[in-house]
């Protein structure tokens, strides 16, 4: 299994395999009227997806 999150309590082990720099694509025209999010919960505030929506590894 390979994961890119942090393993949850578990018998599981781990092991490191490389770093994974995220980013975020989006629009000019979403970027003009909201400006460029610093910190991913900033695109809570501005989601274009219904409230409630659950997004895996969130």
């Amino acid at each position: 299994m390979v994961r890119i999150a942090d393993l949850p309590d578990s018998n599981l082990q781990s092991k490191r395999l490389g770093a994974l720099r995220r980013v975020v694509f989006g629009a000019p025209s979403y970027f003009a009227r909201n400006g460029r999010p610093e910190h991913p919960a900033e695109l809570r505030a501005n989601s274009p997806f219904p409230s409630g929506t659950k997004f895996q590894g969130s």
